[in-house]
């Protein structure tokens, strides 16, 4: 085994005198995955007749006037193919419609959708309405107006939530200091049917309106719904054997399977509740709960769908747990503990949702004082033309929400694809993607002070700053193409070199740690490992401290790896030397490790190669490479010395010439 120790030192040198310093091997790791063509009901399709909800943004004409609905909740009506929509950012029902006999009640081209189960397209547009209007502005008769985009104001309203009762889809919210709880149906007399309780100031209400058009609506009281825990609607469990670890390089690895159900597993995120209960969300809305998922054989049951597109799920310490889709934090509620969500939380939808399709809410994070953190997407194509151009103040965003839900406050803005993770010291650091604007994969560090720093993504400039907050270093993008989550690990014996590192996930299957000591620079080192899946997101299993990750790559966005979806545990199986600290003087480099480096360790002095270079923000997607003299191209040196400290835990570099560059490589070789 020779682990290659590149240290990719992306040193910010010329700027903020940072580095990354990146570990590579030379035996690559690879975790087996199940692709994406799982076994798949064609069917069913997407939207699967099970589903008692589905949130989706919905786009639909009213006479002359186009109406969008950002985050909507639409329920089946019966088995005629009626359906109903209501808006939590308007607190209203706001259409009533027939589906074509046999067909979706909307056209898929949400990013999920559209993609479904395996398809390789990527989303232009939003969910269209398809089939028949029978009602439109159900609480209100007059007509629809286009309003401007966000949560309805808190003084005068909220949305609280889903709950099941039973196979009754109930609806909550408050209006002008009234409660609303309501469910849905239609007969073959009515269009619509809402049985509604109002509760206000010491009264409560319990009454059934029938809507035969939209002139006629007649109302009478009824007695007051029972409510009941959700029925299972998906009681299978899946039984998945996964492969034995494996010494694979330094670590070892577990191949997990997913289970050959027939709605595929495109997973997004996991976490652990306290018990080591895996909880899986995927791209197409559903939530599966894991048994036993460090064991050789494990248990998975999908426990809840209709979410909108969630890309992180979070548990904090009093296992609660929370999904961050397209509209909202959503607080997934098990209320009689059989393992299926009764109810569907709403936390916050405070961060303004768009109905752009490239504006999806990438990273949650929770703080150490229990706040939530928001990553939001900031792509905006030059070329979209009308609700395909529309903006946010939150697009390319990093949004500070409150644990009560109700405050949210832009943090750092101007970012195209970013993704949030925060230490357990309380420190925000916040990752982006090469594209325009963006000239490599930064990391940048969020301050706590109240000034809010642009990160130079111009279509989400949307204070129109001049000064861009340099990162606190670049990848250099063959590194680290895409970056993604972050994830802290704790002290513990499944990685005993590693303990307490804060990592950063990319998309090309890699892991890197970052480091901001006290004194030096600080750097980042890349993991010898390479996973085979596109890895978005991690979790550490709270009994073993085993690093689980996981990851999908799909909808033209092809990832460098073998596999396009995967999940897989990783553990330390062999010690390491670890770059602890980087100090630069005159023309050396000097680089210290966690320990002494052992008797039979050493690091090939010859290959020590440097490169270093710079980068250009601008318009064009991505950046050239440019010397220090400003033409294209790297400057590459090779030592002129090498030395190993007495100790055996420091090694010092002398190169021709050191000076600031964007980017700082430098690979060592351990053998």
């Amino acid at each position: 085994m020779i682990p290659t120790l590149s240290l990719v030192t992306a040193l910010v040198m010329r700027r903020a005198c940072c580095g990354i310093i990146a570990l590579a091997s030379t035996a690559l790791i690879f975790a087996q995955t199940t692709p994406l063509t799982q076994k798949s009901d064609s069917d069913a399709g997407f939207l699967e007749p099970q589903t008692p909800f589905l949130r989706t943004a919905l786009v639909f004409k009213e006479g002359e006037h186009q109406q969008v609905i950002r985050r909507g909740v639409i329920v089946p009506l019966g088995d005629d193919d009626r359906w109903a929509c209501f808006d939590p950012d308007q607190l209203r029902w706001v259409v009533v419609w027939k589906a074509p006999p046999g067909q979706p009640p909307l056209t898929y081209d949400s990013m999920a959708a559209v993609s479904f189960p395996d398809k390789k397209a990527k989303a232009k547009r939003a969910p269209r309405l398809r089939g028949e209007i029978l009602l439109t502005n159900v609480d209100d008769q007059s007509p629809l107006k286009p309003r401007s985009i966000g949560p309805f104001p808190v003084e005068h309203g909220r949305w609280d939530g889903i709950i099941l009762s039973g196979d009754t889809v109930v609806l909550n919210y408050q209006r002008e200091g009234r409660s609303y709880s309501e469910s849905v149906s239609a007969d073959e007399k009515c269009h619509f049917i809402r049985s509604v309780e109002i509760q206000g100031e010491g009264d409560l209400e319990a009454i059934e309106m029938r809507y035969v058009n939209s002139g006629e609506v007649t109302k009478k009281p009824i007695l007051r719904r029972q409510v009941r825990m959700a029925t299972a609607r998906f009681p299978e469990k899946f039984q998945v054997e996964n492969a034995k670890l494996e010494m694979r390089g330094v670590f070892r690895i577990r191949n997990l399977s997913f289970p050959d159900s027939p709605r595929p597993v495109r997973a997004t995120d996991l976490a652990f509740l306290s018990n080591g209960t895996g909880l899986v969300s995927t791209l197409d809305g559903d939530i599966w709960r894991v048994e036993a998922l460090n064991q050789p054989r494990s248990v998975w049951r999908r426990v809840a769908t209709g979410l909108f597109e969630p890309m992180a799920i979070e548990v904090n310490e009093d296992d609660q747990v929370y999904v961050l889709g397209r509209d909202q934090i959503t607080e997934l509620v098990d209320l009689n503990s059989d393992g299926v969500i009764d109810e569907f939380r709403n936390v916050s939808d405070q961060v303004i949702q768009s109905i752009h399709t490239r504006d999806y809410s990438t990273s949650l994070a929770i703080g150490p004082d229990g706040d939530f953190y928001v990553a939001k997407g900031g792509i905006l194509s030059p070329k979209a033309k009308g609700l395909e151009r529309e903006n946010s103040l939150h697009r390319g965003s990093i949004v500070r929400v409150s644990s009560d839900g109700v405050g949210a406050r832009v943090i750092g803005d101007g970012l195209r694809m970013p993704y949030v993770g925060v230490r357990q010291d309380g420190v925000v650091f916040a990752s982006d993607q090469q594209g325009h604007h963006v000239p490599s994969t930064p990391i940048y560090t969020i301050p706590a002070a109240d000034e809010v720093p642009y990160f130079g993504h111009e279509p989400s400039n949307h204070r129109k700053q001049t000064a861009v907050a340099e990162p606190l270093l670049y990848y250099p993008y063959q590194h680290n193409r895409s970056g993604a989550a972050f994830v802290e690990l704790p002290q513990n014996e499944a990685f005993p070199d590693f303990s307490s590192s804060f990592l950063q996930m990319s998309w090309d299957g890699r892991i890197f740690s970052l480091s901001t000591p006290e004194e030096g620079l600080s750097f980042s080192y890349r993991w010898p490992l390479q996973l085979d899946f596109p890895s978005l997101n991690a979790a550490v299993h709270p009994h073993t401290g085993q690093l689980y990750a996981v990851g999908l790559g799909i909808s033209g966005y092809l990832p460098t790896t073998e596999k396009e979806i995967g999940l897989a545990s990783v553990e330390q199986g062999v010690s390491l030397p670890i770059p602890r600290q980087i100090s630069t003087f005159e023309n050396t480099i000097k680089v210290s490790f966690h320990r002494p480096f052992l008797a039979e360790e050493s690091i090939l002095a010859q290959n020590a190669e440097l490169r270093l270079f710079n980068l250009r923000r601008t318009k064009k997607y991505g950046s050239g490479h440019y010397r220090a003299d400003l033409k294209p191209g790297e400057d590459r040196q090779m030592p002129l010395s090498f030395s190993l400290a007495e100790d055996r835990q420091s090694l010092e570099i002398r190169y021709p010439a050191l000076f600031r560059a964007d980017v700082f490589d430098l690979k060592l070789i351990l053998v």
